[in-house]
């Protein structure tokens, strides 16, 4: 039989001084030790500091509260951490706190105000949840949650998440916000640690925008990766039918991934499955290899007006832009309004029509030549707009004109560039010029803008590159007597 020791308010305060009466233990810069046998009860809230160390190869049992006011104070050992008051207990300290074993057993919450991490197991014990706020709750390699249910899971009300190492095996998140909506993740691909939370709603603009009301369940999995690239996941979401909104079809359905532009179409609808009770609903989607938001919807809530393959921009000649699109699928599509904007204007304008194919689920080639000789940079987008008046954008592709009476010869190098740049002007003036040098990404943003004083035929040093993150950019240049150059640049890793 373990040895139970109870360590009462009054003990404590003889031992350690004067306390709020709140606090029943303070691990006040010492090594405590629990050994194997005995339980630790503690009555009241636990404050550990000034790098106090506990090892408890024992069970240590806590009524209160567990804070830690300090960034060194450490805890091991193969015994377990029990939260047993009989109401919602916290987590607190200013940085991660590592933990073996942790278990719930309150009957209520306990509650992480610090991101945790287990590197063994967290035993929910059926009687209790951990709600994670804006925290992270890590299950180490190796490590283990169990005695979980709809009742007693893990809470992501908020930005916290649950993070797991996901390999070749099924792996449980037991998580739910308002409800209780676990996903299972199996990940053929590299073995990677994966974040999981559950917001109580979808919205059209993925993780952003207005609240979708009919096809979908109401119900979004953000789903991401610890490293980017190599895994290839196997996602099963579930939910109940309470949580379907207006509409919704879960004989043909599927998992609808946010793709940056709308809830995708990968084909496949089917029938959801659903548990001998009627009580649990789940669906599957393979071969991942991007990743947040997730949800679910029908055959309606994920058709795609114009599924757009492909979309390109590519000068002829002097005078002619030829533009090429491909669609995929058209759904009541009346066509396109082709859009061009120069560098120096503010807004896109209207300069052809190209009538749609209505609605076809065949491969659709379009093509359109733009007169337009000007020798800077270019922009153009297509707005797709259906019968109804509904429109949608494609993204923007830009193309550099060629010569031009004010354009100047430069060379640009190294492109593409890391840490520095240097830009050799070899026709620019014969004398002492102004030069305004401007760096804009792909959307016309401005990151990098100077003025400089320059001599004929000079050689420009810009090492504020190194501070750009890698990508395209468009670099150009111009002076007070005319003269300029644009040209594409590659900042590299």
């Amino acid at each position: 039989m373990k040895k139970k020791i109870l360590v009462p308010i009054l003990l404590v305060w003889s031992y350690f001084g004067l306390l709020n009466a709140q606090v029943a233990w303070v691990n006040n810069g010492i090594y405590t030790k629990v050994s194997a046998g005995t339980d630790l009860k503690v009555k009241g809230d636990v404050l550990n500091k000034n790098t106090g160390t506990i090892t408890n190869a024992g069970d240590i049992l806590l009524i209160g509260d567990w804070t830690r006011s300090d960034l060194a104070s450490s805890y091991a050992g193969a015994g377990w951490i029990w939260f047993e008051g009989s109401a919602n207990q916290t987590m607190t300290s200013s940085n991660d706190i590592n933990i073996g074993y942790l278990g719930v057993n309150n009957g209520n919450e306990l509650i992480q105000n610090a991101d945790v991490n287990v590197t063994s197991q967290v035993n929910l014990s059926t009687n209790g949840n951990i709600r994670l706020g804006s925290n992270t709750l890590e299950i180490l390699s190796g490590g283990s949650i169990i005695n979980y249910d709809a009742s007693n899971h893990i809470i992501t009300d908020g930005a916290g998440v649950l993070q797991q190492e996901v390999a070749g095996s099924d792996v449980f998140f037991p998580v739910g916000n308002a409800t209780y909506n676990p996903a299972t993740l199996n990940n053929s691909g590299t073995t990677d640690d994966f974040l999981v939370r559950v917001t109580n709603n979808v919205l059209d603009g993925g993780d952003s925008g207005s609240p979708i009301t009919d096809h979908f369940v109401n119900r979004t999995w953000m789903v991401s990766e610890e490293t980017t690239g190599g895994s290839s996941l196997a996602l099963t979401v579930q939910w109940s039918f309470e949580q379907e909104l207006t509409d919704f079809d879960r004989t043909d359905c599927l998992i609808t991934h946010w793709d940056g532009a709308a809830w995708d179409n990968p084909g496949g609808f089917a029938n959801a499955t659903t548990n001998s009770a009627n009580t649990v609903i789940t669906r599957t989607r393979t071969g991942l290899t991007s990743f947040s938001p997730f949800s679910v919807g029908d055959s309606q809530a994920a058709a795609l007006p114009v599924e757009l393959l492909s979309f390109e921009a590519n000068r002829l000649d002097r005078d002619f832009v030829k533009l090429l699109w491909v669609t995929g699928s058209e759904d009541n599509n009346a066509g396109f309004e082709v859009q061009r904007r120069f560098e120096y204007e503010d807004d896109f304008f209207p300069i052809a029509w190209v009538e749609g194919n209505g609605t076809t689920t065949s491969i659709s080639n379009y093509q359109l030549r733009d007169e337009n000789d000007y020798s800077g940079l270019t922009y153009y987008r297509l707005l797709q707009q259906d019968f109804n008046g509904d429109y949608s954008y494609s993204p923007i592709r830009s193309v550099m004109g060629i010569g031009g009476a004010g354009s100047s010869t430069v060379k640009i190098y190294p492109n593409p560039s890391s840490d520095h740049l240097t830009i050799d002007i070899a026709d620019w003036t014969n004398s002492k010029t102004g030069l305004d040098l401007e760096i804009s990404d792909l959307l016309g943003r401005v990151v990098f803008k100077k003025y400089l004083i320059i001599d004929p035929n000079t050689r420009i040093s810009i090492p504020e590159v190194s501070e750009l993150m890698p990508g395209q950019y468009l670099i150009r240049g111009k002076s007070g007597t005319g003269k300029y150059f644009s040209s594409k640049l590659l900042i590299a890793n």
